[in-house]
């Protein structure tokens, strides 16, 4: 269960539906390739799960840029739609609570990064309100997981139930085109 409200659109719920079929290493693969400007809410899902692994929930911690959010506490957030300092906040929460409790797969977190969230958080009057715990503050031992895992099963449909198949090839349908708009109208910016 979530601590944070959230809700997943129809993309987001194939994403979780896949998502659910898949093994912890898959798992892990396919959010290391992610697009962050994609679904946001799906990750938000993610590390409300149960069986998240803390090693996914750190690497989706520590790629959602934790530090940006540091002048926030629980009286100031965001503008409504940040859903990452939701997710951020999720993953700080339940760690704190020892909730994640599978370790299957490792995460080594990126030297800056560490250096970064501590240097805001330093400047921050919040400094209780985002203190990390040990787990996140380590690398995650765990087993070493190959890049490419996801694509290779995602783009050759190897493994993936027959009934997300459909929805699955839609949603690649969807991506295609939105990652086509998103390039004109990045393109049209520079113009």
């Amino acid at each position: 269960m979530s601590l944070f409200p959230f809700e997943l659109n129809a993309h987001e719920q194939v994403c979780a539906d896949f998502y659910q079929t898949m093994t912890p290493e898959l798992r892990h693969d396919m959010i290391r390739e992610w697009n962050w400007d994609f679904c946001p809410n799906f990750l938000h899902w993610v590390v409300a799960q149960d069986d998240c692994e803390l090693g996914t929930a750190s690497l989706i911690f520590w790629s959602s840029c934790p530090e940006d959010y540091e002048m926030y506490n629980e009286n100031l957030w965001p503008r409504a739609t940040d859903e990452y300092f939701f997710t951020v906040r999720e993953v700080l929460e339940r760690a704190k609570e020892n909730l994640y409790t599978r370790q299957t797969v490792g995460y080594e977190i990126e030297n800056f990064r560490l250096t970064e969230f501590k240097s805001a958080l330093f400047e921050s009057d919040n400094v209780e309100y985002w203190e990390l715990p040990n787990s996140l503050k380590r690398n995650v031992v765990g087993s070493d997981v190959p890049k490419g895992l996801y694509f290779s099963t995602y783009l050759n449909m190897k493994g993936v139930p027959e009934h997300l198949a459909p929805r699955l090839k839609a949603l690649d349908g969807y991506l295609f085109r939105y990652q086509k708009e998103k390039e004109a109208n990045d393109a049209g910016g520079r113009a």
